[in-house]
């Protein structure tokens, strides 16, 4: 017997009740007088029983039918006009022109009373009893506040009935009443809703072949569908209600907790389970702009034949053929370039060749260990090689191996192609591939097969290629020094690392790691002042994090001086990297005028200009902020 039940107080509210029912009777299926708190819980528990799954009650019985019960309640609140008539009723009683009212009862019977008192001349408080049924207490404090009157329900006014103070009931007008029903049909046609669309939800749950779980926003299995089941070797019963890092091993919990968060979120890992190894993908499910939950999607993934997983871990783990940096090991030194980590995570998905392009000293192979270790290829080896400065045969010889054109020779070692067979191998220095080897390069990619100069040995591939590089191919390719269909081949999923200069905050967080690492490491104590830091700031550092960090350990190795000013910072930019300035210098000469004189004097004021600030000045004078440090020293301006 689903629908709603009515518990009216008192008779009055009864009676309104049956007669708004006698003309519409909805969905509201019991109607009822409850006597006390204690009654109407008996009387939900029974009505739950029957199927009901929305009550409408009012005050203390409805708080404790929400308490002590999972169903849905809706309150029976005094409308502003009901609240009004009793506030006049209680002036006449009272005789006053600004009596003091108090109304005691739970929040949930009233409505916004905040210029009731103000319409009606009087002095309107509330005195509430959500805090559990001490009515005894409120009403004590409502008499110390010397109220003139009371309105209350018939307890409250049993225990003040004699000390002489105006009272009145809780009357409706019908109004509460027929609003009270309006909401709980609301709700009823709502919750219909919801119903049929769980049922729609479940049958596609059911009916998809790839494994789904649904979880909520505390990340807790609330539903599973029967591939999962078969997946997992569990039932319904065994996973719901546990956190979904424990139900499927391998899943990032730091990961997890972003999707659950933000709406524009999403997860992608592989993870083993049992025997299989799974693409897990993870949705946050939003609501008004809230992430409500997420619906987890499992799918298989096939090996090649023949593949023992177990073994080649072993193998590459003795040979070194390890990636050790993931995306969240990488996380808090790449918030600045928050699209190009979203963009590796999505291409780590696909087993089709990366470019990744970037500045000398950046953070190029770290990336590319997180994408082989975010791919379904992480137990597979990881292989990184640079063919800077080789030979076109030279190359080969590395990448294919020195039998690849000479059948006749006695090394057998692999090629890196075939030692990173199941897994990644990145060839750095793309741009400086010959012309032959692009050409090997390419029939592999296109062809997955690896034939031999001999003709009679022909070997399946299955590495995926990554490739890095520091300058634009295309213009390679419009010289002819590199194959435009291999171009085409890397380009689609490019990745652009922007330089350390444009990221400020991983900058400084990268100093706060360096500065601190170096200080432990050789044993020194020294103080980096904020002057020190912020020179840091502003330099350019043209090979990136690598410079950063060398620069940090000759700064601590041969600091003389416990505290690490400014000056000393300027000071050692300048004797490492000065002569990187002659163009600036250059550039100087035509900002500034004839006399050296008329320069300082330029210096001058455009600091008053930019009030002191350093950065704008050496923009506005065309020069580093280094050349300005030391030219500020040359001139003794402060």
């Amino acid at each position: 017997m689903a629908g709603i039940a009515f518990f009216a107080p008192d008779q009055q509210v009864y009676d309104r009740a049956r007669e708004i029912l006698a003309e519409n009777p909805g969905h509201i299926t019991v109607l009822k007088m409850t006597e006390g708190g204690e009654d109407a819980v008996t009387e939900a528990r029974k009505a739950v029983s029957d199927g009901i799954n929305i009550i409408i009650a009012r005050g203390r019985q409805a708080s404790l039918i929400r308490q002590y019960t999972n169903i849905s309640v809706v309150d029976i609140t005094l409308t502003a006009q009901e609240i009004g008539i009793l506030i006049r009723d209680m002036k006449k009683k009272i005789g006053k022109d600004y009596p003091r009212i108090g109304l005691v009862g739970n929040s949930q019977m009233f409505c916004d009373t905040t210029h009731l008192g103000e319409l009606f001349d009087a002095d309107l408080r509330k005195y509430p009893l959500d805090e559990g049924y001490n009515f005894q207490q409120m009403v004590e404090l409502a008499i110390e506040e010397k109220v003139d009157a009371i309105i209350s329900g018939a307890n409250v006014l049993d225990y003040v009935k004699d000390r002489n103070i105006v009272t009145g009931y809780f009357n409706s007008t019908g109004e509460s009443v027929r609003n009270s029903i309006n909401q709980a049909e609301a709700l009823y046609r709502v919750s219909e809703v919801e119903r049929n669309n769980y049922v729609h939800f479940t049958s596609i749950l059911e009916s998809a072949i790839n494994g789904l779980i649904q979880v909520n926003k505390k990340g807790e299995v609330t539903v599973i569908n029967h591939a999962m089941e078969l997946m997992l070797r569990k039932s319904v019963t065994d996973v719901v209600g546990k956190k979904i890092t424990s139900v499927l091993d391998g899943l990032d919990s730091n990961a997890v907790k972003r999707v659950l968060k933000s709406p524009k979120e999403s997860y992608a890992t592989f993870v083993k389970i049992g025997n299989e190894n799974m693409v897990v993908l993870m949705i946050p499910v939003v609501i008004a702009e809230e992430v409500d939950g997420a619906i987890i999607s499992c799918n298989k993934v096939n090996r090649s034949s023949g593949f023992n997983e177990t073994k080649q871990m072993q193998d590459q783990y003795l040979r070194g053929y390890v990636a050790r940096n993931t995306f969240e090991s990488l996380e808090p030194l790449t918030r600045g370039m928050p699209e190009t980590i979203e963009m590796a995570k999505c291409y780590a998905l696909s087993t089709s060749p990366i470019l990744i392009k970037g500045e000398s000293g950046d953070e190029r192979e770290e990336i590319a260990q997180a994408i082989h270790n975010h791919s379904m290829r992480k137990s597979g080896p990881y292989i990184s090689v640079n063919i800077a400065g080789l030979s076109d045969e030279a190359q080969i010889d590395l990448l294919f191996g020195k039998r690849f054109l000479n059948p006749d020779s006695k090394d057998r070692t692999q090629g890196a192609l075939m030692a990173a067979a199941n897994g990644t191998l990145v060839i750095h220095a793309l741009d400086k591939m010959g012309v032959r080897t692009q050409f090997f390069v390419n029939n592999i990619i296109q062809n997955n097969t690896l034939i031999y100069n001999d003709l009679e040995r022909i070997q399946d591939v299955n590495t995926r290629i990554i490739g890095a590089c520091t300058k634009d191919l295309y213009l390679l390719v419009e010289k002819t020094l590199f194959r435009d269909d291999l171009y085409y081949i890397f380009h689609s999923l490019t990745l652009v690392i922007p330089p350390l200069r444009k990221r400020k905050t991983d900058m400084e967080r990268l100093i706060d790691i360096y500065i601190p690492r170096y200080i432990e490491k050789y044993s020194k104590f020294h103080v980096f002042t904020a002057g020190a830091k912020r020179v840091m700031l502003q330099y350019s550092w043209e090979g990136n994090r690598v410079q950063l960090e060398r620069f940090c350990e000759r700064l601590i190795l041969t600091a003389g001086k416990r505290t690490i000013t400014d000056n000393y910072v300027t000071l050692l930019l300048d004797q490492l990297y000065g002569h990187h300035e002659n163009k600036e210098k250059d550039e100087m000469k035509q900002a500034a005028p004839a006399y050296e004189d008329s320069y300082e004097e330029l210096i001058r004021n455009t600091l008053r200009k930019y009030n002191g600030n350093k950065g704008l000045t050496a923009k506005a004078l065309h020069i580093s902020t280094t050349t300005l440090w030391r030219k500020m020293k040359k001139y003794n301006i402060d």
